[in-house]
């Protein structure tokens, strides 16, 4: 599919890729926020949040999300 319509991908990568882009940091964001209301409020997130904080991506924003998610925790403490 995507050969036989080459020109037509190849046209509209940049947009495509901005959009996925524009995605993915949402869902982080959104992500995040809720992980630091968890933490304000006392309140207990998914093991999965916990395991990505201690491991978390490079280049996608996942760092500078954990590296504020763990601040606050540590302001809270």
């Amino acid at each position: 599919m995507i050969e036989k319509h080459i020109s037509s991908y190849h046209d509209h990568i940049t947009d495509a890729l901005l959009g996925i882009e524009a995605i993915s940091n949402l869902r982080l964001y959104n992500w995040e926020n809720e992980v630091i209301h968890a933490i304000t409020n006392h309140k207990e997130f998914s093991r999965a949040s916990k395991d990505f904080l201690k491991s978390p991506t490079y280049g996608d924003g996942g760092m500078a999300s954990a590296v504020r998610i763990v601040s606050i925790g540590e302001e809270n403490e």
